[in-house]
């Protein structure tokens, strides 16, 4: 229970005429079923309920982990071996939930290599800095 965040939900008259109905004096509770998709997070109210009858009711969660697009770093590595260096550092101070790639490129091939490190889309600002590497 949130007893001091905002929420903005969409309320239609049956569901009106039931707080109308209840004690304006005592808490209310709202149960919705969120979801989200690429326009946003939707909701939808389920129920309403006085306290004590929430805490009476069940609650069931299901979490559903949305899989981040892979940042992939493009790691000149012919002129300077150290480079690597500079970027696993960047990569540590900016820790996220997006999986890295990293490309390393050199004069007679390219290696890609999936890592198990994850990164947030702020090491973008840190990597323009660096003359070596680019986002791909």
């Amino acid at each position: 229970m949130d007893f001091h965040g905002n929420i903005e939900i969409t309320l239609f008259s049956k569901h009106l005429d039931k707080i109308q109905n209840m004690n304006k004096d005592e808490p209310i509770c709202i149960k919705v079923a969120v979801s989200r998709d690429d326009r946003g997070t939707n909701k939808r109210v389920l129920k309403i309920l006085n306290l004590k009858d929430a805490k009476k009711e069940k609650l069931n969660t299901k979490v559903v982990e949305v899989k981040a697009d892979p940042k992939t770093l493009i790691i000149d590595f012919s002129k300077d071996s150290s480079i690597l260096e500079d970027v696993y550092r960047l990569v540590r101070e900016n820790p996220g939930n997006r999986p890295l790639k990293l490309v390393i490129s050199s004069k007679l091939q390219d290696i890609v290599l999936d890592t198990y490190l994850k990164v947030s889309d702020e090491i973008d600002e840190k990597i323009k800095e660096m003359e070596l590497v680019k986002v791909a």
